[in-house]
């Protein structure tokens, strides 16, 4: 589902999506990218970059490239530019361009995010131009257009700024412009238009920025702003273009949901900010195995519709027992749940956090009764130790935990009792203050040889 979701916001998007490797060959070629530059994605995909790059940059583009790949270094990855881009009927076309890369094991890939700027270069063009063109196009824009005086007047208001703000041109202009941000900006506004009175430098000038606006019903909603300075006599003026990206934010804040419903939040965000690759070595944690008894026959009775009913319901609530108790959880594979604490920061409680945890998903199975089988019961299985944790994968992120510490806990659990928790002699040591253990002898351990282990049965009494 998660991958479907994210290829219906790469389909439906209205900026160009282009994925290419380190090579500058493409990869992939959204339906936004065949209507900016001509070419469909079976025409596009397998071609390298230069088809939709004028020639005179041609050198540049492959410096650039060779340049990353050697280096790491890059001039405009991470920063939004506008350059020329080619057409298949070898037309030009203003876009701006957002650059990312990243790396997956050896490989180097890049992203763009593209926007055909053309409306907005000959708006900008336009406000050097004749009045009667400028005000023809003014009046049509697609953005809001607003001009302002040195004091923060509103001299202009265009008919989409009516459409964006709730606010008709009579009731604007002459008034402030800072009716339509919120309170907590409007004292950084004022003091940078008197900045500018005073011979200072402004700070946006010239630049994209993205603020937030106020509507004439008191929402507020993030807009994107392209400001310009000019002077007529003795007078200056701002003008500037607003553009309302509430659905672009909305598709960026499902995209970083998406994420996180993969990865853990703290690597989420890691990977965002391009750090590749993501591995670390974590000296303590407590990892918890989980596993169904008996899955075998009731795959083999149920629809599969009911057997992924059942384990979606029970795992669903592992998953909020997790989140209770502070557990990363780390997958879910066919019958089995993995969890860990520990990992994304350093805690003393870790081995009684995953405890707890696995006590409550013990007291939870009773409430989870299939017919022709009764209440579910599961192995759990719990040991301490390091590990390494990391991100694998190029289309389907994995976060994953490897190392001795990973097997122990997987043999707890599968040398376990059906509704017990097994725990390490580690586990033991750090627990047994607080909690009552039963003590199960020395069993033989698959590749570990003989070890001692415990049943944990609860928190002792106060």
């Amino acid at each position: 589902m998660l991958e479907g979701s994210l290829e219906s916001i790469f389909e439906t998007a209205s900026d160009a999506i282009i994925l290419a490797d380190a090579t500058g060959q493409i990869l992939a070629w959204n339906p936004a990218a065949a209507q900016i530059f001509g070419y469909s994605a079976d025409d596009a995909v397998g071609s390298d970059l230069t088809v939709i790059i004028p020639e005179r940059f041609h050198a540049d583009h492959h410096a650039g490239l060779q340049r990353v790949v050697q280096t790491g270094e890059t001039k405009i990855i991470g920063h939004t530019v506008e350059i020329a881009g080619r057409r298949n009927d070898g037309m030009e076309v203003p876009i701006e361009l957002s650059l990312a890369s990243w790396v997956i094991g050896e490989d180097r890939y890049f992203s763009a995010i593209i926007r055909d700027v053309s409306e907005r270069v000959a708006m900008v063009d336009a406000l050097s131009a004749h009045e009667a063109r400028l005000e023809a196009i003014v009046e049509t824009a697609n953005d809001a257009i607003v001009t302002i005086d040195a004091s923060g007047l509103v001299t202009m208001w265009n008919p989409y700024a009516e459409e964006m703000f709730g606010r008709r041109a009579e009731e604007m202009v002459g008034q402030p412009l800072s009716i339509i941000l919120p309170d907590q900006f409007r004292d950084r506004h004022d003091a940078g238009l008197l900045r500018l009175a005073r011979g200072g430098e402004s700070r946006i000038l010239g630049e994209t920025v993205e603020l937030t606006a106020l509507h004439s019903s008191g929402r507020e909603f993030p807009i994107e702003l392209s400001l310009a300075m000019w002077e007529q006599g003795d007078s200056r003026f701002f003008s500037g273009i607003l553009r309302d990206i509430t659905l672009r934010k909305e598709a960026e804040a499902r995209s970083d949901w998406l994420l996180s419903m993969i990865l853990p939040d703290h690597i989420a965000e890691r990977l965002k900010a391009g750090e590749s690759p993501i591995a670390d070595r974590i000296p303590v944690v407590t990892i918890l195995f989980a596993d169904l008894v008996g899955s075998t026959p009731m795959a083999d009775l149920m629809s599969p519709v009911e057997l992924v009913t059942v384990l979606n319901e029970l795992f669903s609530r592992f998953d909020d027992i997790a989140d209770d108790h502070g557990l990363e959880k780390i997958k879910t594979g066919g019958d089995s749940y993995v969890a860990a604490a520990g990992l994304s920061a350093s805690r003393d409680d870790h081995a009684a956090a995953v405890a707890d945890a696995a006590l409550t998903m013990r007291d939870e199975l009773p409430r989870h009764v299939v017919d022709g089988f009764g209440a579910l019961q599961m192995r759990f299985g719990i040991h301490t130790g390091p590990v390494v944790a990391g991100v694998i994968g190029k289309r389907k992120f994995s976060y994953d935990l490897y190392g001795d510490a990973v097997n122990v806990a997987s043999r707890m659990e599968s040398s376990g009792i059906p509704n017990q928790i097994q725990v390490s002699a580690q586990v033991y040591e750090l627990i047994s203050a607080d909690y009552e253990l039963e003590s199960r002898g020395v069993l033989p351990i698959k590749g570990k040889g003989d070890l001692e282990t415990y049943l944990l049965q609860g928190r002792r009494s106060r």
